[in-house]
């Protein structure tokens, strides 16, 4: 009796590999296929502007407002006090780490904005207000939040000077919604760019 081999002609019927794979093996295996196929790049480049223009800034908003909400004080250790070039002070030191945790969405925006995805750069810079506002006025000391009260609307404002600095128009409304208590500082932060 002699042991059949797998072979990369396998059957139909056999379980398909592609759904197994990571997002690194599947970007090498559409790169193979473009090379192999660029008659298919058309179609490939409007599938992936689709996926970037999927975007939803009520899922922005909660995976950010998650996110900041997460960080406790405890993650001061390390970053504030005394350090091998001096001081830090921890309201400082809550400064950096807020704001690390919010540059993937400003990078998001550069993206999107590069692309010329306007409509998604809009929604993701306004779920990035809408998460920033939810974490507002938040002065349990627990949360990492507590040491920097000012970071959630100064932020905010950073989003929109970029957006406004891009030439991307913000409807002031639609700010409005996202972040009504913060509408003054919004509108001067636009005013401010333009």
């Amino acid at each position: 009796m002699s042991a059949k081999r797998a072979t990369p002609n396998a059957s139909p019927s056999k379980r398909s590999a592609l759904p197994l794979l990571g997002g690194a093996e599947l970007g090498a295996v559409l790169d193979g296929l473009l090379r192999a196929r660029p008659e298919l790049r058309p179609e490939a480049e409007l599938i992936a502007r689709g996926q970037l223009a999927d975007t939803s800034r009520e899922a922005v908003a909660e995976e950010l407002e998650w996110k900041l909400r997460s960080l406790s004080s405890a993650e001061l250790h390390g970053r504030a006090g005394r350090q091998r070039w001096g001081y830090v002070e921890p309201t400082e030191a809550a400064w950096e780490l807020l704001s690390e945790s919010v540059e993937p969405y400003h990078r998001e925006i550069e993206r999107l904005q590069a692309l010329r995805i306007t409509t998604a750069a809009i929604e993701t810079a306004l779920g990035v207000v809408d998460g920033l506002y939810r974490c507002r006025g938040r002065h349990d000391s627990e949360l990492l939040l507590s040491w920097a009260p000012d970071f959630p609307v100064e932020e905010a404002c950073s989003v929109v000077d970029g957006l406004v600095k891009a030439g991307i128009a913000v409807p002031p409304d639609r700010l409005d919604d996202a972040a009504p208590e913060w509408a003054d500082a919004l509108s001067r932060a636009l005013r401010a760019s333009a």
